[in-house]
């Protein structure tokens, strides 16, 4: 059963607020999506497993035939999962049991010699297994100043009950100002949200600022007319024929952008894909302002920002003006695009700034300073140069 929690409504007309309860609900049975557990990689036929995956052949062409050996390694490691690792904690308890049995049994006067390596095989059993749980509790609970092997079994669920218990979404108010309360309803919401954030084309740019756009060359009615005009995919793709790309390249491009999708976790629950029709483009007017100063090791190269999947990290000189009209920046691309930086997962990293402007740039920017080195994708990020040794 879940954790029971308690909500409080609005008062409207009444005099008090009233409470809602919630003693529980039905477990979410619904297929969650792949991960990959580390125990995984300890099995012995783990290498071999992947190796024979990935290797099956299949007649589909260059990026699709990696995506279906990708499918094939994921399919083999999930049947792996289930033939060795099935069921770990009725594991534990079975060898439990036995071995209760067992050392029982030896109380007994005269019991046989075999019952010590019974016993030496158990304790081996629910030694592996009892780490094997101890891992996969590691994993999930995301904990990691506490290393495996040191019975931690208990406090790792227990943040795993605490995470899962933070992050579900038990109730949700809709744009009709109604309360939500069932999977169903609380997915349709958030679904609905996301389709319209990224599921429908902009028609207008709120960001837009004529006063910089007249600064620029300005087009003239019939290149306006010839913009604005529809287009084809063959028109793409002489354009692009036309860059000096190679014609395989081109169709990759042409397919990402005819085929991108998304999908929204609910609850541990995969959505339906739904397509793509919104797009973002970086912001790339802070070099022609004369009062914004590049990082030292940027300036070269005119890089303001760097982006991967969901992650991005700017760059710009430690002063309080360059700070504001880099955020200033960000918060027009966030206008346009609906796309904000979460305040709890974003840091200011500082090198060379006295600490005065670095309590300025805090309070002007609202997010929390952080330290350097930290590592991002599996890689020390320095100010220093990284050496290999």
């Amino acid at each position: 059963m879940q954790p029971l929690s308690v909500q409080v409504m609005d008062p409207i007309f009444l005099d008090h607020f009233p409470l809602c309860i919630e003693l529980g609900r039905p477990g979410n049975k619904c297929r969650k999506a792949f991960r990959f557990m580390n125990y995984i990689a300890e099995d012995p036929n783990f290498t071999k497993v992947v190796e024979g995956s990935w290797r099956q052949t299949n007649n589909a062409h260059y990026m699709k035939e990696i995506w279906e050996k990708l499918k094939h390694v994921k399919n083999a490691i999930k049947e792996l999962n289930v033939k060795e690792f099935n069921g770990v904690t009725k594991r534990i308890k079975d060898i439990r049991g036995k071995l209760k049995n067992v050392q029982e049994d030896m109380r007994t006067p005269n019991h046989p010699h075999e019952l010590f390596e019974a016993e030496k095989e158990l304790r081996i059993q629910l030694e592996k297994w009892d780490l094997i749980e101890e891992s996969i509790y590691k994993q999930k609970s995301r904990v990691q100043w506490l290393k495996l092997g040191d019975s931690n079994s208990a406090y790792f669920f227990a943040s795993i009950k605490n995470m899962r218990a933070q992050n579900h979404i038990k109730t949700l108010m809709s744009t009709e100002e109604s309360m939500l309360q069932t999977d169903k309803g609380i997915e349709e919401e958030i679904l609905k949200f996301y389709k319209q954030l990224l599921g429908n084309a902009n028609t207008t740019m709120p960001t837009i600022q004529p006063n910089i756009m007249r600064t620029c060359p300005i087009l003239n009615i019939r290149q306006q007319q010839a913009l604005i005009r529809p287009f084809d995919k063959r028109e793409v793709y002489q354009v692009l024929i036309g860059l000096n790309f190679s014609e395989t390249f081109v169709k990759w491009i042409i397919t990402c952008v005819q085929t991108i999708s998304y999908s929204i976790v609910v609850n541990g629950k995969v959505s339906t894909p739904f397509a793509a029709k919104r797009g973002v483009r970086p912001l790339k007017t802070l070099k022609n302002n004369p009062d914004f100063n590049y990082h030292p090791r940027c300036a070269k190269l005119n890089l303001v920002q760097l982006g991967f999947a969901d992650d991005l990290l700017l760059f710009c000189w430690g002063d309080v003006i360059s700070a504001k009209l880099l955020y200033a920046c960000f918060d027009n691309f966030s206008k346009a695009s609906g796309l904000v930086a979460n305040q709890g997962k974003s840091y200011v990293y500082f090198g060379g700034v006295a600490p005065n402007i670095q309590q300025e740039i805090l309070q002007t920017l609202g997010f929390q300073a952080s330290t350097l080195p930290f590592r991002y994708l599996g890689v020390s990020l320095s100010s220093k140069r990284l050496s290999i040794g």
